[in-house]
């Protein structure tokens, strides 16, 4: 009986074009996430300016003219009770196909604080 040999080259090929896919989604996955924990970050730097001026009796315009001269997609939010918070938040749209359904697409990432009223 006589041995036939194989080509594995077209093995590969057809390997490689069933996992291409997933691996271009896990990359725009990776890329998503990268994204929120950037803006967290970005926005939780951002904080003790705001807090510091704030403290400094400055008008809101002023302050939310800081917080939109980082990034004009920023929100800016102050309630003033008991204690004062403060919210910024950011909108990032998911690009990744499919992660939009598990994670509600645009992703609202923010950053809060709060502080004792002086009294």
């Amino acid at each position: 009986m006589p041995l036939i040999k194989k080509n594995k080259k077209g093995q590969a090929l057809i390997e490689f074009v069933i996992i291409l896919p997933v691996l271009i989604l896990l990359l725009f996955a990776f890329i998503d996430f990268g994204k929120i924990i950037y803006v967290k970050s970005e926005l939780n730097n951002l904080i003790p300016e705001v807090e510091k001026m704030h403290k400094n009796n400055k008008s809101f315009e002023e302050i939310n003219n800081l917080v939109k001269k980082n990034n004009k997609d920023n929100i800016f939010n102050l309630k003033e009770e008991e204690y004062t918070t403060i919210t910024l938040s950011r909108n990032i749209n998911i690009m990744t196909p499919g992660l939009g359904l598990i994670i509600e697409s645009p992703y609202e990432v923010s950053a809060s604080l709060v502080i004792e009223n002086e009294k």
